[in-house]
């Protein structure tokens, strides 16, 4: 891979209104538009000794400095990662950010990159939010959920995401359980969810379960706390 179009890490030297100085450990620096590393009011996002990624614009140097780019780099990772996930059906976790025609817009959070300096923006169609029309959006907006990437144009910047997809593949996964473990007689473990004064919700690994407070313990009982607290881990039948 020719070096114009490799990522290459350098460590920050100066900042200046020239742009960000950074060593590449080549025969020349090369220097990061400022515009790229600094917030709208102008101030600088990286110092002297800092650690970035930059993507090599051109092996020609101009003014000394070879010419590179830390927002280029960004992308090129984000795309790189999103297409992974994608590929490997992954889920992303995504924040609501504004309702918009046919759907939301969210901001996808790419953990394995660490922080990005320019978010990336997502949309996830009305039709892929849940598994039934939703009527209050308001509920949404701020949240973090789950989505997975189903479609990709990078061309034209598109990210398309889907709740939806995943909401369907767990009631599948619990129809499963459903039908073939948890049948009438079978033992099985599950983690007290919650604890009422009739009796004990239990996890079963993505269903709900109750325990009636008659079933608790031999003798009598007047609250389930007397016997069990939440997170205890039981086996029932």
């Amino acid at each position: 891979m020719p070096d114009a179009v490799k990522i290459r890490r350098g460590r920050v030297v100066s900042i200046s209104s020239d742009g960000v100085v950074v060593d590449l450990g080549l025969k020349s620096e090369g220097l990061v538009p400022l515009t790229e590393l600094a917030d709208a009011a102008g101030n600088a996002l990286a110092q002297p000794g800092d650690l970035i990624n930059v993507l090599v614009v051109s092996e020609e140097t101009r003014d000394g400095y070879l010419p590179v780019s830390a927002q280029r780099a960004e992308q090129r990772a984000v795309w790189e990662e999103l297409e992974r996930l994608h590929g490997e059906e992954r889920k992303v976790r995504a924040r609501v950010i504004e309702r918009t025609k046919g759907g939301l817009t969210v901001e996808l959070v790419l953990s394995s990159l660490g922080p990005l300096r320019h978010p990336v923006q997502a949309f996830l169609p009305g039709s892929q939010v849940d598994l039934r029309p939703v009527r209050h959006w308001q509920g949404l907006l701020g949240r973090e959920i789950p989505t997975r990437v189903i479609r990709l144009d990078r061309q034209r910047g598109n990210i398309v995401v889907s709740r939806r997809l995943l909401l369907e593949e767990e009631q599948a996964r619990r129809k499963k359980l459903l039908e073939e473990e948890l049948k009438e007689g079978a033992v099985v473990k599950g983690t007290v969810k919650n604890l009422t004064d009739y009796g004990v919700f239990v996890d079963l690994g993505g269903l709900d379960g109750l325990l009636h407070i008659s079933d608790l313990a031999w003798r009598r009982v007047a609250h389930p706390s007397e016997v069990v607290q939440v997170d205890d881990e039981l086996t029932l039948k």
